[in-house]
Order: C-alpha cells, then sequence, then structure tokens
C-alpha cells in the first residue's frame, strides 16, 4: 500500500474500509501511490465508514475512539474524507451514501486525479 501500485493506467482503482486504519500522513501517502499510477481516465472509489457531522452514535463516537488508541488514527467524516482526497491531488466527482444507522454510514466516493503543476 505505501510502495509502487504495481497495476498501472487501471480504469478504478478500489479501496474498501483502509484508510480509516491509518492517519492522514499515512493515508496520504497510500493515495499518492495510487494516484501516480493512475492514467488521465482512471478513477478511484473509496468505500469507508462515514461519521456524521453531529449527532454521532455512542457507538460511532466509540469506534473513532478506538482507531485513535490502536492506530493513531479516525473514523472520518464525509467533510474529512473530501479534504483528505484534495490534500492528495484528487477531486470528488460524486458520493454516493448509505442511510445513517445510528451507526455511521457507508460512503462510496468517487475521485479522479487534478492535474499537479511542478
Amino acid at each position: 500500500m505505501f510502495t509502487e501500485q504495481p497495476l498501472k493506467g487501471a480504469k478504478a482503482y478500489y479501496l474498501r474500509t483502509v484508510l480509516h486504519d491509518w492517519p492522514d500522513k499515512q493515508s496520504l501517502l497510500a493515495l499518492a501511490r495510487v494516484r501516480e499510477a493512475m492514467a488521465d481516465d482512471s478513477v478511484l472509489l473509496i468505500n469507508e465508514n462515514t461519521l456524521p457531522e453531529v449527532g454521532a452514535s455512542s457507538f460511532s463516537v466509540s469506534l473513532d475512539i478506538n482507531m485513535m488508541n490502536i492506530f493513531a488514527a479516525l473514523e472520518r467524516t464525509e467533510k474529512q474524507w473530501v479534504d483528505l482526497l484534495e490534500r492528495a491531488g484528487f477531486r470528488v466527482v460524486k458520493i454516493w451514501r448509505a442511510d445513517y444507522d445510528g451507526v455511521g454510514s457507508n460512503a462510496l466516493f468517487e475521485a479522479v486525479a487534478c492535474q499537479l503543476w511542478n
């Protein structure tokens, strides 16, 4: 995940419940490796639990605290996911959301690589 992506130019790269185990620094590195492998027409799909901005259940909060204690990571809100992707050089094209069930909701983020200027 933190080394060069062996598959170059795939139409889609799919990460499911991977990045929530990692703090931003490592998540950005993993996303950079995927971005380097992407072609102009590639898309990135990230499927992760997404916390509500307000009103999270005690179970959701405990999951977030566990991520913090065990992995120095976090369960992110939709805004935090979008911010992470933008900092990694992606533009979010669409977000598919499952209904909030009191625990959190599953969201699928579709993103494309932005042009980076040197």
